[in-house]
């Protein structure tokens, strides 16, 4: 609508896209979270981390 929006599928025949706006903000919230991880539970591989943080931007 705004900017260039890429369709992730259909629901009962209504597409349904995400604006690439978007993105950008669950990369930022993803490397928050991976750095807020990373400091808190220093007993943690990197990657562990990333996966966590991931996850949970995902929720």
């Amino acid at each position: 609508m705004f900017g260039r929006s890429w369709r992730i599928g259909t629901i009962w025949g209504i597409p349904v896209n995400i604006d690439s706006s978007w993105i950008w903000i669950a990369v930022l919230v993803t490397y928050s979270l991976w750095a807020q991880f990373n400091v808190e539970y220093g007993n943690i591989r990197a990657g562990t981390a990333l996966a966590l943080a991931v996850f949970a931007a995902a929720l």
